[in-house]
């Protein structure tokens, strides 16, 4: 699999969860149905060459309960320390209000 081509399924069960990544918060995955059911924006997810989720547990979750086909990518030689860089530079962004 290419680094750069991005893929879709709904075979969920290929995914796995990287162990020693940050436990799921149940409020986000629900968070991102109701987003994700508004307009499937189609955010790719990001896998090592195993299927470990490295990027986008929180998605793949909420793409299981909507239904609809995950993106992903596939990314070679990415470790759980790079995963760690990677969610502790994220910015948080705060709600947007609509007037």
């Amino acid at each position: 699999m290419s680094n750069s081509k991005v893929y879709s399924t709904t075979e969920y069960n290929l995914f796995k969860k990287l162990r020693g990544n940050r436990a799921i918060n149940e409020l986000h995955v629900r968070r991102l149905v109701e987003a994700i059911k508004e307009k499937d924006l189609q955010i790719p997810i990001i896998v090592d060459e195993d299927m470990n989720v490295l990027d986008g547990q929180h998605r793949l979750d909420a793409y299981k309960i909507v239904g609809n086909p995950i993106f992903y990518i596939v990314k070679n030689k990415f470790d759980l320390q790079d995963v760690r860089n990677v969610n502790s530079v994220k910015a948080t962004c705060p709600p947007v209000y609509v007037w």
